[in-house]
């Protein structure tokens, strides 16, 4: 089977995709494309020429980086999702839910002043401590013992927080005890780490300044 993710450099839905694709072993031919002049062929494979998608024998494609998680574990026979079904659902909540944790961060570094920037780290804070609340109370990892597509999706929100962290306090860790667990030990696996090409602390700048340019996270920067 022939597999071509199509994706953006910096964008944490396709970076789950390239962590569950380096966690598991699956090659995979990764291809670029610029979001600011996106090709017309994207349009022709995706709705609104979103990214990522996965084009399988050039043949067939599946978008949506949720799709994209679970057609990659069925592939590799399902182990990042757990085998009970109720613990399973919960798992794909969760997944859902880093979505919306994910662009609830975009909130937080497009904060034009500090009013703007409470508003938003509140809103961040309540969406995460629904996955503090759901996650497992034993590690190292948010489900447990074993990596999961949890893991994954909250991995690229986990080290734009840090990215952040370093510029204004954004969370306390005795409020998120089991994400404060989990954060270290998924930040540093090798398929996290390499899931973002180049210097991340620069690419971190591009982002605060593409999306909050003179605003409150920008100018904290320096």
């Amino acid at each position: 089977m022939n597999l071509e993710l199509v994706l953006f450099k910096a964008c944490p839905f396709a970076q789950r995709v390239v962590i569950i694709l380096d966690h598991l072993g699956v090659s995979c031919k990764r291809t670029f494309v610029n979001p600011s002049d996106r090709p017309d062929w994207l349009f022709d494979l995706s709705p609104m020429g979103q990214v990522p998608l996965i084009k399988i024998n050039d043949t067939q494609v599946i978008f949506d980086s949720v799709a994209i998680g679970e057609f990659l574990n069925d592939l590799t026979h399902g182990t990042l999702l757990s085998a009970d079904t109720l613990e399973r659902g919960i798992q794909r909540a969760l997944v859902e839910w880093a979505g919306t944790c994910q662009r609830a961060f975009g909130e937080c570094i497009a904060a034009a002043d500090e009013k703007a920037w409470h508003r938003a780290i509140d809103d961040l804070s309540e969406k995460l401590s629904w996955v503090e609340k759901l996650a497992h109370d034993s590690g190292p990892y948010l489900m447990g013992e074993r990596f999961s597509l949890v893991d994954a999706a909250m991995a690229p929100l986990f080290m734009r927080l840090q990215a952040l962290h370093h510029v204004v306090p954004c969370y306390d860790s005795e409020e998120i005890p089991k994400m404060a667990r989990a954060m270290p030990v998924i930040l540093t696996m090798q398929a996290v780490q390499g899931s973002i090409e180049g210097d991340f602390s620069r690419i971190f700048r591009m982002m605060v300044a593409g999306r909050g340019k003179g605003g409150y996270v920008d100018s904290r920067m320096g």
